[in-house]
């Protein structure tokens, strides 16, 4: 019964133009994509880190948890004496699209941020790597599994706390014919926003934004807000234009030297005419030296 739904869920929810010659690849985007911000935009350097470490995992529920991404990174930063920061960051990931299907990507991501005057700063990134799909079933089609190059790059222009910025993903525009049609690694943008507010000594507000302009599939929004007690404790919730509405909480540990995050994120399909079994779950932990 668990194969029989997961081939209806491949074939009619998993990937709009997957019927069609030409198909376009694009990767899985956590609704948390504010914990994961080297995802968003190349240029992303974390606030007074030298070294960051992340793994950040993702399920659908019900019938279909092999239906999952699991993504980890790791940045190391360096601060110039003019405050410049420059920032060496890889990156590996792996979705799962049921039990015969795996697509691993890896990137090596380059940025810089310089400032341009006491409370601006401008930080500008690239990145390039890999895109790469392995099937483990018995297909009719033959080898379906393929290998391209991939590269992005973005800036973030930062006042005070205020921070927006661009990016482009997939830029090479890659194209695979592993079977009798075509994938394409099809380039798409990011637009963002953030800013937060100190509501008293002890409570911040943090609200975020982001736009993804999508090659083929209807451009997707997210915006989002949280509420943390002394940056240790938070809840937040996520809206998604294309999928439905996330609840959230973060813990952290914090201390001189350095922070532990915990996350958990439920991802729910309310509000959304979506079937209810695309419901997910994303946990994550990051550690951060300052």
């Amino acid at each position: 019964m668990s194969r029989i739904l997961f081939i209806i869920f491949f074939v009619f929810f998993l990937r709009p133009g997957w019927c069609q010659l030409t198909n376009v690849i694009s990767p899985d985007l956590y609704s948390r994509y504010d914990v994961n911000m080297y995802m968003v935009n190349a240029a992303y350097l974390p606030d007074n880190a030298k070294t960051d470490l992340t793994a950040y995992y993702k399920f659908q529920t019900g019938e279909f948890t092999e239906v999952a991404t699991l993504t980890c990174s790791a940045a190391k930063l360096y601060t110039q004496k003019n405050n410049s920061v420059h920032s060496i960051r890889l990156t590996a990931s792996n979705e799962k699209q049921g039990p015969y299907i795996s697509s691993p990507r890896g990137y090596a991501n380059y940025a810089l941020e310089v400032p341009l005057g006491e409370t601006v700063k401008l930080a500008v990134g690239v990145a390039g790597g890999f895109i790469s799909m392995h099937y483990t079933g018995v297909s009719a089609a033959g080898n379906i599994n393929f290998f391209l190059p991939d590269a992005s790059a973005g800036s973030v222009l930062k006042w005070n706390r205020l921070q927006f910025g661009f990016a482009g993903l997939q830029l090479l525009n890659s194209k695979a014919r592993p079977y009798a049609g075509q994938l394409e690694a099809k380039r798409y943008y990011h637009v963002h926003i953030s800013d937060e507010s100190d509501l008293d000594i002890n409570w911040k507000w943090k609200y975020y934004g982001l736009y993804r302009i999508l090659p083929l599939i209807p451009d997707e929004f997210l915006v989002g807000s949280s509420i943390f007690y002394r940056e240790r404790i938070g809840i937040g919730s996520i809206y998604r234009s294309n999928s439905g509405i996330s609840l959230y909480t973060e813990f952290s540990l914090d201390s001189e030297t350095d922070r532990i995050n915990i996350t958990f994120n439920y991802n729910s399909s309310f509000f959304k005419l979506v079937p209810a079994f695309q419901n997910s779950i994303e946990l994550g932990v990051g550690y951060v030296l300052h």
